[in-house]
């Protein structure tokens, strides 16, 4: 205990500092040598006894018992930090990898390699933990990208790719792994079964259980998962020369050994389907025939009659998990198409074994259930219009009695459902039938990750007959939508989290009937969202609730009073600054949607949210509140701005342009002010009297933001205005405004005399480029929108449509967009001479330079 727990303190300070303490020349850097050279002794002396005497016989002393036990526990320590050193540090751990990577490979040869010996993890016993480390090793090693480049680092590459993984020890080892991935995957409860431990079920007594461990298992964890992650980093591994170069033996990596080796075990056929049919109940055969049929060759010596058949169907489990790893590198190998072999094989021995039924022999279905996941491995590849059908193969196994094997089917069907693009037909043929599977397994399965996985697909389904033009009929929706409620009621404690998943299944349904229909659903799908926004213990499902608010609100064919009541709940969820896309997004919606009804019913509730909002979210989240401010002031400017001056807003927006204009260290940046400039114009442009109700701006240091400080900003900024698709819309608001304080202004004599004193800059330099850029009806402007960033917000297509209809709509009624400001400025300068007089008339022409005045009524078309 007492070397165990030294171990331990030694392991940490070494993994924290390895750098630092293998420093050249340095004291610290010959203890760590020393240090390693022991564990290494440590290692050849020990690991063979502990992989000798790790049995679990009851005949073993509880001596040797013991002594095991308590060596096995510092191995262990030992192991992890060579794991962990060489991980963490590989380039300075080259100077101790070649006699580590030789103990690790020669003690686990030695512990799978001796056909005598069993391999399972309850045989394996204390040694399990140091065959997985040996495992982890050897992958971490392999996988390890500076160790592939024969030009950098040669003596590390010579030490891997040349001295140990050599093709003959790479194809060796290769099916040694398999034998220990077919002996770990094991579902039965025998000698061959994995670890027993609580957390771990076994196939026959719990499938479903089975099913989640074997998903969630970790490689430091189990054998199998090393295994495996061990050979994928085999197959994985290639390297080269920085000059593109390859070894000088021309070798490049494991997939030449293996997949090659791998296509030889798959064009087995014989074999392959001796254990389909073993596996179907339909074929017996004897002993030697069964040896000889081993694709990876028998484990013992001593063969037995009620093993060697599941032995036989295990390791083709293990070949066919072999070739799902490797998939990626397969489908690129010459020889290899596995449209081809789905038709001439993989389809037929599926199909049988379907048509068997495991009815007679009470076999668990472990071949159908790896060969569909060996299908959704492929699916870029699966003929999904073959007469085999793969699609329905998978959806019939959907009501097999085995609920394993009806997970992996789901699994399946949600990896390949994208792929069903060209054969809407296949999918429609089999939609029926899969949403009865798809709830009955949900009522038969307990776990709430199996549950939530069937109603996940459930709802991709219904997604996808959308997508595809598809429809369904009153029946099937009905069947559909029938036991949702139940869910939703039933669905506490653990089973909470399946509320989401009916939200997704509504949101679904409703996409796929479209607005004529999915108004009917709002006495189901509305008392679910008022009920995901009013309890805490729903707070998970806020964003699947602002979805489908969404997506209902888009589908509405006019403003509905039971939807609009929903919004109430707006002003608590904008407290919460994680959901304001989302809820922007809504609220735009209702504004253009609902009109003069919805502001009438819930103005508090508009200034209760923006209230919650500006000033309080990053320039990002600003610009999609500036969606809500912008529908309100283009549709009603002088109502809006009235709700906007009430609750304190329109003060907002001023002090942080005056913090901008004074340079201040925590003001907004220019894009946020960009935006409360141009919501300050059309306030103005409707109620330019309001300029006396809102400024000065005063600093508590008496610093003043006044009149002339307002027209200086709109004018510095213009340029920064242009930013953007809808940049145009936003200048020529602004040119509008400029141009409406120029003489006749009777608001404010200091806005028109500062407006004269910056003619020049403002007729030349923005009336100009309005003229010039903005067709005279506006028709070139675009409206404001915020560009989808696939980081911070998902696209919601459902609707899309009518929400960019409804825009046009709303922006043709744009009063200021539409607004012909050729007239409009033209208007204004006839008026001038008369208003200043003649002298000041002079000095204004004389201002802006004849030059300037020229090309103004050039633009505008007069003399």
């Amino acid at each position: 205990n007492y070397a165990t727990l030294s171990s331990r303190v030694i392991s940490h300070m070494m993994i924290s500092s390895f750098s630092k303490l293998t420093e050249e020349n340095s004291l610290a850097s010959n203890v760590v040598d020393h240090a390693l050279t022991m564990i290494h002794t440590l290692f050849t002396q020990w690991l063979p006894f502990v992989l000798k005497n790790s049995t679990n016989d009851e005949s073993t002393t509880i001596g040797i018992v013991e002594i095991g036990q308590r060596i096995k526990d510092l191995l262990h320590v030992h192991c992890e930090l060579i794991v962990e050193l060489q991980s963490s540090s590989p380039i300075l751990f080259v100077r101790y990898l070649d006699p580590f990577l030789r103990v690790f490979y020669s003690n686990l040869i030695e512990s799978i390699g001796n056909s005598d010996v069993a391999i399972s993890n309850t045989e394996m016993g204390q040694s399990k933990c140091i065959v997985i480390s040996s495992l982890t090793f050897l992958a971490n090693v392999a996988e390890t990208k500076q160790y592939m480049d024969v030009c950098t680092e040669r003596n590390a590459a010579t030490i891997v790719w040349k001295n140990m993984f050599t093709p003959a020890t790479i194809l060796s080892l290769s099916r040694y792994l398999l034998l220990l991935i077919s002996a770990h995957i094991s579902p039965n409860n025998t000698d061959n079964a994995y670890d027993q431990r609580e957390d771990e079920a076994v196939w026959q007594d719990d499938p479903e259980g089975f099913y989640q461990w074997e998903i969630q298992r970790s490689t430091d964890e189990h054998i199998g998962s090393a295994a495996q992650n061990l050979f994928l980093a085999l197959v994985e591994a290639s390297f080269e020369c920085e000059d593109g170069s390859h070894s000088e033996d021309g070798f490049q990596g494991g997939k030449e050994v293996i997949l090659p080796w791998l296509m030889r075990l798959l064009t087995n056929v014989p074999s392959q389907r001796l254990a389909v049919e073993l596996e179907a109940g339909i074929a017996n055969a004897n002993v030697q025939l069964l040896v000889s049929a081993m694709p990876l060759g028998t484990r013992n010596s001593q063969v037995q009659q009620d093993t060697i058949k599941n032995d036989l169907i295990l390791q083709w489990d293990a070949v066919y998990t072999a070739a799902g790893l490797a998939s990626n590198y397969l489908k690129s190998f010459p020889g290899y198409d596995f449209n081809e072999w789905f038709e001439s094989l993989v389809g037929p021995l599926l199909t049988l074994l379907i048509q068997s039924g495991n009815s007679m022999n009470h076999m668990l279905p472990i071949l159908r259930r790896r060969i569909i996941w060996l299908i959704s491995c492929n699916a870029q590849q699966v003929p999904v219009s073959s007469s085999h059908n793969p699609l329905e193969l998978i959806s019939t196994s959907l009501s097999h009695n085995d609920i394993c094997l009806r997970l992996t089917a789901v699994e399946a069907m949600e990896t390949l459902l994208p792929y069903c693009e060209d054969s809407p037909q296949l999918l429609h043929s089999i939609t029926h039938s899969s949403i009865a599977a798809l709830y009955q397994l949900t009522n038969d399965c307990v776990e709430v990750d199996s549950r939530s996985s069937c109603l996940g697909l459930l709802s991709t389904l219904i997604s996808f007959v959308g997508v595809l033009g598809g429809s369904l009929s009153n029946d099937v929706l009905n069947t559909i939508v029938t036991p949702l409620p139940s869910i939703w009621e039933n669905s506490i404690e653990q089973n909470l989290l399946l509320k989401r998943n009916v939200l997704n299944i509504i949101s679904s349904v409703a996409t796929l009937v479209g607005p004529d229909q999915a108004s009917l659903l709002y006495p189901i799908a509305l008392p679910m969202l008022n009920e995901s926004f009013g309890k805490e213990e729903n707070v998970f499902l806020v964003e699947e609730a602002l979805r489908m608010w969404l997506v209902f609100l888009r589908l509405s064919n006019g403003y509905n009073g039971s939807l609009g009541a929903l919004f109430t709940r707006a002003a608590t969820l904008s407290k919460d600054l994680e959901h304001v896309i989302i809820l922007m997004r809504i609220t735009e919606y209702y504004i253009m949607h609902g009109g003069a009804s919805f502001l009438n019913d819930h103005a508090q509730t508009i200034q209760e949210v923006l209230c919650n909002l500006v000033g309080e979210v990053r320039p990002r989240g600003l610009a999609y509140v500036a969606l809500v401010i912008e529908a309100l002031l283009r549709s009603y400017p002088t109502e809006g701005g009235s709700l906007l001056f009430q609750c304190g807003l329109v003060k907002r927006f001023l002090e942080a342009c005056a913090a901008n204009y004074w340079e201040k260290d925590d003001c907004e940046p220019d894009r946020v002010i960009v935006l409360y400039l141009t919501a300050l114009a059309r306030i103005l442009l409707s109620n330019l009297r309001m300029l006396s109700n809102i400024l000065p701006v005063v600093s508590s240091s008496g610093e003043v933001f006044g009149e002339e400080q307002l027209v200086s900003m709109y004018i510095s900024k213009f340029q920064v205005a242009g930013n953007g698709a809808h940049g145009l819309l936003f200048q020529k608001l602004w040119a509008i405004l400029l141009s409406s304080f120029v003489p006749p202004c009777e608001v404010s004599p200091v806005i028109n005399n500062y407006a004269l004193s910056r003619s020049k800059e403002i007729f030349s330099g923005i009336f100009s480029y309005i003229l010039r850029n903005v067709n005279a009806d506006g028709s070139n402007l675009l409206s404001y929108d915020v560009g989808y960033d696939g980081e911070e917000e998902d696209i919601i297509d459902t609707g899309a449509d009518r929400y960019e209809l409804l825009l046009q709509e709303t922006s043709k009624k744009d009063a200021m967009a539409t607004l012909c400001f050729k007239d409009f400025l033209s208007s204004k300068l006839c008026n001038l001479p008369n208003v200043l007089g003649h002298d000041a008339y002079q000095q204004f022409l004389q201002m802006i330079g004849n030059d300037t005045m020229a090309e103004l009524e050039r633009l505008m078309g007069s003399n």
